[in-house]
């Protein structure tokens, strides 16, 4: 519980001082700068007021954190003390440790540790500057102090200061004078800090400009021990408080601070650079082509489409490589032909891809910067590389097979051993001083011996090479460009089998006479070699279960079985050796007793850390770990089949791969963790594994003929089966019903898997009969209809039928191509998920032939797929790609053959490869042969099979109910091209309140929301806006996954059509997949805690629990599941029959108590909450989300938006601001910079029609008018936010407004509220738009100085000029267009020329009309068609742009070219739509979702 990290303060509950106490004068108040609570302790003796954690000293806190932080401010001129209470683990010790201002010095006893604190000062001040090396300075605390984040380590202060081991905390005190936020307990270095632990940092200032940091152990400027602010950049830390090497964070440590740095730390894309050599695609020389040339070739895309990413083994030609990097927290081996690092803490791995064979040695430099490999065969290849930047540095052959190399300490040369050509050893010495530089290595010296060599290795201090080997031990040096080498004199011990050879460093680097080489052998002795006479030193015997005497060694005898030592490796603390008994054990120098041993197999290589913290080892069974020295733990990095791995299957559900091998095992593996989980070991030998698809059961083929099925949750064996003879082919129907085997006698059997003993349907004699089509000779279809499979013949291909057997169609071959000059056989067959109509064939002439399984017509075929037969194929879900391996490469190719370039060619196994296949969750692609290659498939965007669909449609909707409406999506629409959009979505304003868990929040890294049809990803400090559009229907509910890289949405669907789910990428902002699956809306989704599974919930309430929305659920064990209803019943269900057996209504006393409340505008829809529940955010049926903070019992509106219908948008004429009116009578006026909600204006009961800003200049008179279904007028001044009059000129509501251009209302008076005049033309018929303009009227043979026009909704339209001051209002036109209905209509003056009104409504045609005021005789001069009829207009006031709304569709037209754009991103017919004064904004409305967007133009 005490992870990852514990508030004191809030464990306590310190502000009911019921588990703590105060004493003198203790306060509480809020901090200005911190805006948060904090506690005041004062008083003249800082002994008698303080705060004391816990309350009674006799109890403890038993808090375990190593690392103490404390949030605290010291009292400027005052003195303050804190004392620390913690317990060592030696008999409960307990040890006071205090720091303070009042102390002058360092003082240490054995219970007791004082530290002297120098108070940091605030930047820049005179406190600061002299306080950095003046020792006179520690005292009362400066007037500038500042908050301090201090942060102790307990276990380094005891360890360093006492020597003892820190076990917990004890208590705490905190005396006078001081203020203190809070205290924390981890075992976490945390940086970031979370959000309780940190102090508020303003926009754009610097945490370190404003608060001081202080971690003791960076060192100490002052000559003394103190507690001080340390410098930006540190100097090198001090000996004495160097951390002993026994403490360390232990694996579980350093992967929870993985963790936290991965959760609180912004994720950077990662670039590899050593998976280049995988893919050998091989591309055309873009230097080549002139520029005016652009290759139109098409290739399977993306390039490269595999990307190896993980590889279960270890080993292959040699088991005795294996190094450990310079900082320990990576290991480095071979698999094979790849070269393998791994980090230990995490098993990640990267590659060095380039050897064409297994690779036989590797080695490092000294500071592991520079790595050395060579491979086995004939003419062995030697590679150099850059180790971290994993690039090839040289390349180079030498004439010699079984190759081992390693360089100096200094990297200066290399040294390689191996066998010529008349199996002679060759020893080859290379200068690679320039390796790095230029990628030169050149022959320093070569030899040729007759004398065994096993090992050989350079000394870091003179790079001279010892080796050892069957009967010598010998030294070796370069001379005048002689290799020379010098026996050691062995005496009685010559006839021996020497194995390894290690160094240890004495005190001076440039004496060696203080280093010691130690040789280990096979008969248990370790010799220890005098350099200066090349002699043996010593020699000690090492036996097994034996006490250990030096008195005794002289008694030994060769006769007494020693312990038969492979690998010895010395440290400064230990040496450690490696033996064939199996066990690695760690011994003394002086080897006088084992102090540690640990048991894994035969052990046959050791190599301690540079830092002797831990022992890596390897085993001759393809076993890799490592042993943690102070924690005495043994954890297996790696564990491999030791011989070809056979066949493979994959449980897609619980991520589980089981391999079947030579080495005669059976492993099952985990996916992600790379380890094996099972083992299962027969005599016999297996051939092919089958997973059942849903259960945990996996079948087994052996060579022997017998057939297993096991069960791996128990171990056990389910039933057993008997081939004639060996098992060529396992497989499962996809509905797992049915259990399919074949051997290589041609027998083929059909079992009933729905029972637990797969008792046998039936066996035919009908597959042809050899082992080569082994392990996946058998293939069933998607459907479970059909079985496929070569025979009775190997020139016959049959399908049967997957039920009976029985015989649906027969396909020959060889005679499917009758210009070959030999008969074709077939090799493998394969379905095709997506198309069960084709069935794929691999032939023996190289060819992959696509046959129906209808006709048995060749549909067609691919030749020269590999330069070998293939070996095995697969086809993607969606059979958009085909994979095959052939030999020991894999292809991935374009299923459909259309490309000019149609596949990819991927490389690193180093045998033939025996099976390959897609992950059922098709991200991923498995190859095996020498070992497990595990491939990410890179191919975006799949389309994921169709998941099984319920067996009716449901008929009602509980929680979310999808808004009615009655438009509908126009399936004609074109969008336009990327990057050629006249518009761009700049904002989307408001939250859809009808939405169930429309918003997720991920601290630190993601906030989305959802409004309408759009995800809108908000960036919290900055307000930016991305937006994802995908969706044409109103988005019902959203999930993150855990790591936030993955979003979620579903739109509601209907009854007639199914809702759609759409997977975002965050990053990228692309949709990676889409899926159709339920009828009606998604009422919840959800992703697993580790991101494998994503679940989605359609609710159809049990007819049990009445007409009730459920609100919750949880299960208890396995077989009961609890459900709640909005109503208090709690009802429990078996799960295995389905049934309600027990229900109850839950009364008061079974509520939880509650401890705090928060009032919001509207019932909670969803919610997202810290780990810690103390600040989340949650959205509200009023279109609000809220952010809450428990700590601080405060709550800030982040995203505001209407609830209701929107019925007008209009900006201000500095488009600084922009209003809405609502249907729920509320007007907002909005900032156009932030979209943040500045200031509502709320009228009860009335729903406010339209809305209009005032022309006026200044900001303080600067007002909004509002029209209100009681046909009132009210306006508001937004300086002083209130309303400055009431005007009732309409008994019937108010549904269009317009300042005139002077400043007067069209009707009304803004000063005293009279009505001017009442226009009664339009007899009644609803006015739908009014518009005024400054225009002088002389033109049009009237007087007046602007023009206005209203249009109603009988197709009429009015335009008048108007002089208000001199009371002139006189129609200048009537303007009656024909319709066969009642329809709207809309009309506007033309910006360019205000002697046009373009009028568009229910008519004849569905168009736009330009209409002259001036041109009598041709009135109507253009007209533009529309696909619809529309619902508002907007003209622009530059670029001669139109925006047309229509059903759902916001259209934008160019008005003399007549180019248009249509745009669908609302999910419901749209009412308004206004570009802002300038033309830069345009604004669409449709329900209650608002879209700003950015102009660009057509």
């Amino acid at each position: 519980w005490q992870h990852p990290y514990v508030n004191i303060f809030k464990h306590v509950r310190v502000e009911d001082w019921r588990k703590s106490t105060k004493e003198g004068d203790v306060s509480s108040y809020t901090d200005k700068k911190l805006k948060s609570p904090v506690y005041r302790i004062r008083g003249p003796v800082p002994a008698n007021s303080y705060i004391l954690v816990p309350k009674n000293i006799n109890q403890s806190l038993g808090l375990t954190g190593r690392f103490f932080y404390l949030l605290f401010r010291p009292t400027p001129g005052k003195y303050f003390v804190v004392h620390l209470d913690v317990a060592a683990e030696q008999e409960g010790q307990v040890i006071r440790i205090s720091f303070s201002n009042m102390f002058k010095e360092f003082k240490s006893t054995a219970t007791w540790l004082q530290f002297p604190f120098l108070c940091g000062a605030a930047k820049d001040s005179v406190y600061e500057s002299t306080s950095k090396s003046a020792r006179h300075l520690v005292g009362p605390a400066p007037t500038s102090v500042r908050w301090t984040c201090l942060m102790l380590d307990l276990q380094h202060t005891l360890s360093v200061y006492l020597k003892r081991c820190y076990s917990h905390l004890k208590s705490v005190k905190l005396c006078a004078n001081m203020a203190v936020k809070n205290m924390f307990t981890t075992d976490l270095l945390l940086d970031p800090m979370p959000r309780e632990m940190s102090f508020p940092v303003p926009k754009g200032g610097s945490w370190h400009d404003l608060y001081d940091y202080i971690f003791p152990s960076e060192g100490t400027k002052l000559p003394f021990d103190s507690i001080q602010k340390g410098s930006p950049q540190p100097e090198t830390r001090s000996p004495v408080r160097e951390r002993p090497r026994c403490i360390d964070l232990s694996k579980a440590v350093q992967d929870r601070v993985s963790l936290i740095q991965q959760i609180t730390t912004p994720k950077l894309q990662s670039c590899d650079t050593d998976d280049g050599g995988v893919h050998v695609y091989v591309h055309p020389d873009d230097g080549l082509s002139n520029h005016g040339e652009e290759s139109e070739e098409e290739k399977l895309l993306p390039d490269p489409i595999l990307r190896l990413s993980r590889i279960i083994g270890f080993g292959g030609a040699t088991t005795k490589c294996v190094l450990w990097t310079k900082s320990g927290d990576a290991v480095v081996y071979p698999c094979h032909a790849i070269i393998v690092s791994m980090k230990i803490s995490s098993n990640q791995q990267r590659f060095f891809i380039g050897h064409t064979d297994k690779v036989s040695a590797l080695a490092f430099n000294g500071n592991t910067t520079l790595l050395a490999s060579a491979q086995t065969g004939n003419n062995s290849v030697v590679r150099v590389w850059n180790y971290h930047k994993g690039n090839c540095l040289a390349m180079f052959r030498i004439h010699a097979h079984s190759l081992s190399c390693l360089f100096s300490h200094g990297g200066g040369i290399l040294c390689g051993v191996g066998k010529d050509s008349h199996n002679k050893t060759m020893v080859v010495v290379w200068n690679t001083l320039n390796v790095s530089k230029r990628g030169e290595v050149t022959v320093l010296a070569k030899a040729h011996t007759d004398v065994d060599i096993h090992t050989m290795k350079v000394t870091f201090f003179d790079d001279t090479m010892v080796s050892c080997g069957r009967d010598n031990i010998r030294l070796w040096r370069v001379r005048n460009g002689m290799l020379r080498s010098c026996p050691v004199n062995l005496g009685e011990y010559h006839s021996m089998d020497f194995t390894d050879v290690a160094f240890e460093e004495g005190s001076s680097s440039d004496q060696h006479l203080d280093d010691r080489t130690f040789v280990s052998s096979r008969s248990g002795h370790i010799f220890e070699i005098d350099y200066s006479r090349v002699v043996i030193r010593n020699v000690r015997r090492l036996l097994p279960a034996q006490q250990q005497h030096a008195e005794h060694r002289e008694k030994w005898t060769f006769n007494t079985p020693g312990i038969a030592i492979n690998s010895i490796s010395v440290s400064s603390s230990f040496c450690a050796t490696g033996s064939e008994d199996g066990f690695l054990r760690l011994w003394p120098h002086d080897f006088s007793a084992v102090f540690l041993e640990a048991h894994e197999g035969p052990v046959s290589v050791v190599s301690a850390s540079f830092d002797s913290l831990q022992v890596l080892a390897a085993t001759s069974t393809g076993n890799l770990g490592f042993l943690d020295v102070s924690s005495r733990g043994y954890n297996t990095l790696m564990r491999s089949h030791t011989d070809t791995v056979l066949g493979f299957s994959v449980d897609g559900v619980h991520r589980h791969l089981t391999t079947a091998s030579s080495d005669g095992t059976v492993r099952i593996w985990n996916m992600d963790s790379l380890h094996q989980l099972y083992d299962f070991v027969s005599e016999d030998s297996p051939c092919s594994v089958a997973f059942h698809p849903s259960e945990q059961t996996f079948c087994c083929g052996f060579t022997s003929g017998i057939v297993r099925v096991f069960d791996i949750s128990s171990a056990k064996l389910l039933a057993e089966h008997q081939h004639r003879g060996e098992v060529v082919g396992l497989a499962f129907s996809a509905d797992g019903e049915f259990m399919y085997s074949a051997d290589s006698q041609g027998s083929l059997a059909l079992y009933n898997s729905s029972e637990e003993d797969h008792n046998v349907i039936k066996v035919a004699n009908v597959v042809a009969r050899g082992t080569e089509r082994a392990p996946d000779a058998l293939s069933v279809s998607s459907d479970s209809r059909c079985l496929a499979f070569v025979g009775p013949s190997e020139y016959i291909v049959t399908i049967a039928d997957a039920r009976s057997l029985d015989e649906v169609l027969h396909v020959d071959v060889s005679i499917l191509d009758v210009e070959s000059p030999r008969l074709d056989s077939a090799l493998k067959v394969c379905f095709s998920p997506a198309s069960i109509e084709h069935l794929l064939v691999a032939t023996s002439a190289n060819k992959i032939l696509w046959v129906s399984t209808k006709t048995g017509r060749l549909l067609r075929e691919v030749s020269k797929v590999h330069k070998h037969q293939c070996s095995s194929l697969a086809v993607s879900e969606d059979s958009r790609f085909l994979l095959t391996a052939g030999h020991n490469a894999v292809k991935v190719w374009d299923y459909n053959m259309q490309l000019d370039t149609n596949s990819q060619m991927f490389i690193g196994h180093s045998q033939p490869i025996r099976q390959v296949s897609f992950t059922p969750d098709q991200l991923g692609v498995v190859s095996v042969g020498d070992a497990i290659f595990l491939w990410d498939f890179l191919s975006n965007g799949m389309p994921r099979q169709a998941a099984p669909l319920p067996s009716s449609p449901p008929d009602c909707y509980r929680h979310f109910i999808p808004r009615f409406k009655t438009s509908c999506l126009d399936q004609a629409v074109v969008a336009p091209q990327p990057q050629e959009e006249g518009i761009k979505l700049k904002a989307v304003i408001g939250y859809n309140g009808n939405g169930r868990g429309n918003m997720v929040w991920s601290p630190d890294q993601l906030f989305a929301y959802s409004c309408g049809c759009v995800v809108v990803v908000e960036y919290l400090d900055t307000g930016r806006q991305r937006h994802f559009q995908g969706h044409s229907e109103e988005i019902s509910c959203l999930a993150v996954t855990n790591d936030a890289q993955t979003v979620a949405s579903a739109a509601g669907g209907s009854n007639d059509s199914k809702s759609l789910i759409c997977i975002w990428d965050v990053q990228k902002g692309i949709c990676r997949n889409t899926i159709s699956h339920h009828w009606g809306a998604v009422q919840c989704l959800a992703f697993s805690r580790d991101d494998r599974f994503f679940l989605s919930v359609r609710m159809k309430t049990p007819a049990e629990v009445g007409d009730v929305e459920l609100t919750a659920l949880c299960y208890h064990m396995d077989s009961l599941l609890f459900t709640g209803t909005n109503r208090g019943h709690v009802c429990v269900w078996d799960v295995n029959t389905q049934r309600c057996f027990m229900t109850w209504e839950a009364d008061e006393g079974e509520i939880v108590a509650l401890e705090q409340e928060v009032m919001l505008d509207g019932t909670i829809v969803s919610a997202a909450f810290d780990t810690t529940m103390d600040m989340g955010i949650v959205g509200t049926t009023a279109g609000t989300l809220w952010y809450i903070s428990w700590a601080e019992n405060s709550n800030i509106r982040l995203v505001s938006g209407h609830k209701t219908k929107v019925n007008d948008v209009v900006f201000s004429f500095d488009e600084s601001h922009f209003a809405t009116c609502s249907e729920d009578g509320s007007v907002r006026v909005w900032s156009t910079s932030s979209y943040e909600l500045v200031v509502q204006f709320q009228v009860l009961n009335q729903a406010c029609g339209c809305v209009c800003w005032s022309p006026s200049s200044s900001k303080d008179s600067t007002c909004v008018a509002a029209g209100y279904s009681d046909g009132t007028l009210r306006i508001f001044r937004l300086a002083s936010t209130e309303m400055e009059l009431r005007l009732h000129p309409h008994q019937v509501a108010v549904t269009a407004i317009q300042y005139s251009a002077n400043g007067l209302v069209a009707v009304s008076s803004p000063v005293n509220g009279a009505t001017i005049r009442v226009i009664r033309d339009h007899k009644g018929a609803m006015i739908t738009t009014i518009q005024c303009v400054n225009e002088q009227c002389k033109n049009f043979g009237l007087e007046g100085n602007e023009m206005w026009l209203a249009a109603s909704v009988d197709r009429r339209v009015s335009v008048w000029a108007a002089d208000w001051l001199r009371d002139k209002c006189d129609l200048l036109d009537w303007l009656t267009f024909p319709a066969d209905s009642l329809p709207p209509s809309l009309a506007a003056f033309c910006p360019a020329d205000y002697s046009l009104v373009v009028y568009t409504g229910y008519g004849v045609e569905k168009e736009l009309c330009y209409y002259s005021l001036t041109k009598k005789q041709l009135q109507i001069i253009k007209k533009i068609a529309l696909p619809h009829w529309p619902t508002c207009i907007s003209l622009s006031s530059k670029s001669e742009l139109v925006a047309v709304g229509s059903n759902r569709v916001l259209k934008l037209i160019q008005s003399t070219s007549g180019r248009f754009q249509d745009f669908l991103q609302h999910s419901d017919s749209l009412q308004t739509c206004h570009f802002s004064p300038s033309g830069t904004l345009l604004f669409s409305v449709a329900y209650n979702e608002i879209l700003l967007w950015e102009v660009k133009g057509l």
